[in-house]
């Protein structure tokens, strides 16, 4: 009974976006706090600037600071001899808007890696295999990439592999939950939407800190936990992700109940919510 309930208020959450118990409300209000301590943007730079040393990464218009200083000229190549010009200002708009890449990452690209995935895993390839009326794949090539999320995808996948990975996994298997639960398309592609983008937000935090061989302090904790909501400030900027895919970005985030539910699933091949 208690894992019907569980589906039943997952399946609510997914509909609606938000977390359907207190404990989620509390989640939601600690996050809000977390922002007084968002890190700034000098860890993304660095991952933006060592991808201009392997890649053409240009200026697709002038870079300017706060104050409509121009830091670089649209058409220059951006490398890591930029770091320092670039980190020192706050910028006028986000660095992505102002960027373009070589091979970007398209929807193509998902397709392509996330196939390569599935070969590789057979685990995942199963949980895919039991989805009973959507193809996950044919939901992730729906998913809309505009031309900032876009590149900051392919920082991802160039700079952090094992990440890119993981965000393919969490945007399929979420097809696969959403799925079960009875999501209609565009609801589905809301929710690969919100798995696909939902650890962005790490890409601005200082790496080091994912693979520290020591107890991390409470600020550097703290600044890892800021990531989910550097996510969803990344996504509320664009109208096609915003309201309804950063409001499921709060499943993915929070994460324990939807794994919980699908190892259940996946292991024992039960629909609970019928």
């Amino acid at each position: 009974m208690k894992g019907m309930a569980k589906c039943r208020n997952l399946r609510i959450s997914l509909r609606l976006g938000g977390d359907p118990n207190e404990h989620g409300q509390r989640q939601g209000e600690a996050m809000e706090k977390l922002a007084e301590t968002l890190p700034d943007d000098a860890h993304y730079v660095r991952q933006v600037t060592a991808l201009g040393d392997r890649r053409t990464v240009m200026a697709s218009e002038h870079i300017e600071n706060a104050d409509g200083m121009r830091l670089v000229r649209a058409g220059a190549s951006i490398n890591r001899e930029l770091y320092d010009k670039l980190v020192r200002h706050k910028l006028l708009k986000p660095l992505d808007s102002s960027l373009n890449v070589d091979n970007p990452v398209t929807v193509t690209t998902l397709l392509h890696e996330a196939k390569s995935l599935l070969d590789r895993e057979p685990c995942l390839a199963q949980i895919i295999e039991m989805t009973p009326h959507q193809e996950p794949m044919r939901v992730l090539g729906a998913v809309a990439l505009n031309e900032a999320l876009s590149f900051k995808l392919t920082v991802c996948h160039e700079r952090a592999p094992e990440k890119f990975k993981h965000l393919l996994r969490v945007a399929l298997a979420s097809v696969f939950l959403g799925d079960h639960l009875g999501l209609g398309d565009g609801e589905l592609v809301e929710l690969a939407s919100a798995g696909l983008f939902h650890d962005l937000g790490e890409l601005h935090i200082d790496p080091q800190l994912f693979a520290a061989p020591r107890p991390l302090s409470q600020a550097e904790r703290r600044q890892i936990y800021t990531h989910p909501y550097v996510a969803y400030l990344i996504l509320k900027s664009f109208s096609q992700y915003h309201p309804a895919s950063v409001r499921r970005c709060w499943i993915i985030m929070s994460g324990s109940m939807a794994a919980a539910t699908l190892a259940a699933c996946a292991v024992q091949r039960l629909t609970p919510w019928d």
